[in-house]
This record gives structure tokens, C-alpha cells and sequence, in this order.
């Protein structure tokens, strides 16, 4: 509240009344320290702008004083002060320095100072201006994965005073436009898809603001600035939405000062990224045991069906992430394959990777199941085999969770079963003849 209202910035006059009918010519100056805004602190520094002309008898005026602040101000006692007026009486017929109008040694203060004011005007924004920019995990590739925690989100709207200009995202920002100032403006954070509107509460870890939110300005400012996760439906694969981005939108309050959002639709919303739920495939081979058995492994992601994500050049799994285990077998069909018999490799680059299982040799035909382990702990003790012998160290983690997927009926790891002394067919050549 307060009269009479303006924007933040725009010119005014203050008047300084000398207390007198005719005479005063003098020209009266602010002490800005002495100046208090709706707070009842001093107004921050450069807020206040202009100054007095000289006196025209009664009063001495300023026509373009300016406020670059939202609120009410109010002058304290001496705050509007002129010592230069007596200044032909300042050597004997006054107290220097002082504004006493109380007679001390049968003198006055040599300075004429101002009593307390009243608080005064209200001042709002004149415009609000955003900057945001979405910044995905994958750089190279331009995407992020769903459950990912390295989506970085940057937004900033700020409530700014005018200049006389055409209202721009360089004007000042008002400092007091923040908690603790009733008139708040509520701000609405949504994400978008190509038109299709994309709840931002799928943005995680942390939990991304409530909106619409009024809570969140400091200093003129309004920021959400972390990492967050796109999360994944519980109901299963969506999108792909590879022209994600977030839109700003604000409200004032009703009957409010109608100050608006700078900008055509472009500057009121992030740049566009990628989000795709992704998963890692590995498949079941056999061959034989005298050879090296390759295992496929390819990066997908969904996109109503699972595809190849050939944009992802930043997944790196190394040997060491895969737990073996070797099921014992039966007496009609036994396991031979030892622990570490065989050792792998991986070669390729992501989205697609081979692994190579060295060959077992003579008398080890059997089988073993790999893990890739995309999880944060290992799963089992000795169960790395990056070289041939007797059990190795426990898989080592990547903690790469958002590439797990629901292969089994709970969401897991990739695994595969390799086969070794197992063939397509006991025939290489068969003929019939009729």
C-alpha cells in the first residue's frame, strides 16, 4: 500500500519547503544513508537518483528524482539537509554542524535540516524479463536419459525498474522485490514437447519447486538453478521427447499493477533437449569352445519402439562392471566351465559394444551368466573374470541406474547366458538324394 503509486523508476518531483514565505535560495541535498525503505532499512545504494534546484523563496525543487526500487521510502529526520545556505553566519552567529532549531548559547545549527516524513509513494516493477537454458548430461549427443540426474536446469526471471526506454532485460533490477514485499508476483514453470505439455513435476532429485510460486524471489530475482532427474513413469517406457524444453509464465496479483513478461514466446523459454528413456541389451550366445564367443550389447532407447540411440557417445562400460556366476550343472548335462576358464573383453564404442569371451579350450564346455552391473554396490564377492584363473575380485558398480530396465517382472540389470560347446547344428553339409 501507499499513494501515490508508480513504476519503479519512473520520474517525479520532491519538494523541500524551507519553512518560510520568500528567501530561501539555497539549494537542500539527500543523505541517502538516511533514507529507509517499507523495511525500515536504508534504501540500497544508487537507488535514489536526482537532486534539488535552488530555492525559489518558499520551497526548493526537483522534478526528476527517480526510485530504481519497489516499496515505499520514507526520510528520517535530517535527511534533506542545506548547510550551505548560512553560510555567511557560520563563523560566529551559528552552531556548525549542527540542525538544532533550539537555541544553545543563544545560537541556532547553521544547518537546516528536515523533520521525519511519513512513508510515502508505492513503487512496482515496471517489467519482468526470464533467461533459462537447459544443459543435458550427454553433450556431445545432446540428451539426457530419463532418471538421469544431470539435467541441468538454469532459469531466471528478474523484476526490473525502467529506464525512459523501451523496457529491456539490461534495465536495473529492483533488490527490494523480495520476501518481506507484500505484492509478489506468482510464477509458473511448465515443460513443453513439441506443443505438448509435459509436467514439470517429472523433474526430481531434488524435487523441482511447486508451482505456481511466489516464494522463490530474492533480491529482484526468481531462480531455480540444480541438476534434476526426468523421471520415469511407473506404468512404463514413454517419449521420446527430444524437443523438451521449459516455459515461463507470470502472474500478477488481481487488481494488480498489470507489469508483464518481456518478450515474444521465444524469450520466455528454454533452449529445446533431448529426454529419452534408455536401457542396455545383452543377448544369450553359444559357440564353441575353442573360439572367442562374442556377446552384442547395444544402448537403446524407446521411442514406441526400442531403437538404437545412436546419438550416445558418453556411456562407457568397462570390463570390470560384469559379475559371473557358473550354475553348476547336472549329471545329464555338467558344467565344466570353471570359474575365470575364460576372461572378457569388451571392445566397440557406445551405443554399441562387443563382449569377448576368450575361448575356454578343450574340456570346458559349459556356460556362465554375466550381470552387467548398472547399480551402485557389487552383487557378488570373486565374481570378476578380466583375466583367465581362478575367481577375481568383486564386479566393480558404474552406478549407471537409468540404463537398468524391467526384464523380469522388477526393474534390473542386463544379463546374458553364455554357452560354450554348443552348436547351431551337429551338420555341416546334409544331402538327400530321391
Amino acid at each position: 500500500t501507499g499513494t501515490p503509486k508508480a513504476i519503479a523508476g519512473a520520474a517525479f518531483t520532491l519538494n523541500a519547503a524551507a519553512g518560510v514565505t520568500s528567501g530561501y535560495t539555497g539549494t537542500p541535498t539527500i543523505a541517502l544513508l538516511e533514507v529507509q525503505d517499507h523495511a525500515n532499512v536504508a534504501i540500497a545504494t544508487g537507488a535514489l537518483t536526482g537532486a534539488f534546484s535552488a530555492g525559489t523563496g518558499a520551497t526548493a525543487s526537483g522534478a526528476a528524482f527517480k526510485y530504481l526500487d519497489v516499496g515505499n521510502i520514507k526520510f528520517l529526520a535530517n535527511a534533506v539537509t542545506d548547510s550551505g545556505f548560512t553560510a555567511v553566519d557560520q563563523t560566529v552567529d551559528c552552531v556548525a554542524g549542527s540542525s538544532s532549531n533550539t537555541l544553545v548559547g543563544g545560537k541556532y545549527g547553521c544547518t537546516i535540516g528536515s523533520p521525519a516524513t511519513a512513508t510515502m509513494g508505492r513503487w512496482y516493477p515496471s517489467h519482468y524479463s526470464f533467461t533459462g537454458a537447459l544443459a543435458p548430461a550427454c553433450t556431445l549427443g545432446g540428451f539426457t536419459y530419463m532418471d538421469q540426474d544431470a539435467l541441468g536446469v538454469a532459469l531466471t526471471l528478474r523484476a526490473h525498474a525502467t529506464t525512459g526506454g523501451a523496457a529491456a532485460a539490461s534495465d536495473p533490477v529492483t533488490s527490494r522485490y523480495t520476501a518481506g514485499y507484500p505484492n509478489l508476483a506468482s510464477v509458473t514453470i511448465s515443460g513443453d514437447n513439441a506443443g505438448v505439455a509435459v509436467a514439470a513435476t517429472r523433474l526430481a532429485s531434488p524435487a523441482f519447486p511447486i508451482m505456481p510460486n511466489n516464494a522463490l524471489w530474492t533480491n529482484g530475482l526468481f531462480q531455480i538453478a540444480d541438476n534434476y532427474a526426468f523421471t520415469k513413469l511407473l506404468a512404463g517406457p514413454d517419449g521420446a521427447y527430444d524437443l523438451f524444453k521449459l516455459k515461463a509464465a507470470l502472474t500478477d496479483l488481481p487488481g494488480g499493477d498489470g507489469s508483464l513478461l518481456i518478450g515474444a514466446a521465444s524469450a520466455q523459454e528454454t533452449n529445446t533437449t533431448r529426454v529419452r528413456y534408455g536401457r542396455i541389451q545383452l543377448q544369450n550366445v553359444y559357440g564353441s569352445e575353442f573360439l572367442t564367443l562374442p556377446i552384442p550389447m547395444e544402448i537403446q532407447f524407446w521411442n514406441g519402439t526400442w531403437q538404437r540411440n545412436s546419438i550416445d557417445s558418453c556411456t562407457v562400460i568397462p570390463a570390470y562392471a560384469f559379475s559371473w556366476q557358473f550354475p553348476t550343472g547336472t549329471v545329464p548335462r555338467p558344467n565344466n566351465l570353471a570359474a575365470c576358464e575364460t576372461r572378457i573383453t569388451v571392445s566397440g564404442a557406445a551405443p554399441v559394444y562387443t563382449l569377448n569371451l576368450s575361448a575356454p579350450g578343450a574340456g570346458n564346455a559349459g556356460w556362465a551368466d554375466l550381470t552387467l552391473n548398472l547399480g551402485a554396490t557389487a552383487l557378488a564377492a570373486n565374481s570378476q573374470c578380466t583375466a583367465v584363473g581362478g575367481a577375481g575380485a568383486s564386479d566393480t558398480p558404474i552406478n549407471v541406474t537409468w540404463l537398468q530396465f524391467n526384464w523380469t517382472g522388477s526393474v534390473g540389470n542386463p544379463r546374458a547366458r553364455a554357452v560354450f560347446g554348443t552348436f547351431k547344428s551337429p551338420l555341416l553339409y546334409r544331402r538327400e538324394n530321391y
